[in-house]
């Protein structure tokens, strides 16, 4: 991503694409208002932060390509080139899906 990167340890993520198959229990359709409380991403840019502590910058949490369930209200959007991002902060970041 070269139009856009983040500084003070904050994250680029984009939404993964829910497959149908998950909005389905046997027969019946699950609303979408189920998944609305948290939402897996993927991490697309990542930035060091400085730790006053230590008076380094540390290296973020998550790595470029991981997937990670975030809670959805708390996100900023931002549009580039008709594709939606989200910007987040590493606390935000409720776990890490291992592959």
């Amino acid at each position: 991503m070269d139009k856009l990167k983040p500084v003070n340890g904050n994250i680029i993520v984009r939404d993964i694409e829910k497959d149908e198959e998950e909005n389905m229990y046997g027969n019946i359709v699950v609303p979408d208002m189920l998944y609305e409380s948290k939402t897996y991403v993927e991490v697309v840019e990542t930035s060091e932060m400085f730790n006053w502590h230590k008076g380094e910058y540390v290296p973020c949490i998550v790595n470029k390509g991981d997937t990670v369930l975030i809670p959805t209200q708390q996100n900023k959007g931002i549009e580039i080139d008709g594709e939606e991002f989200r910007i987040i902060t590493p606390d935000q970041v409720i776990a890490i899906l291992k592959k």
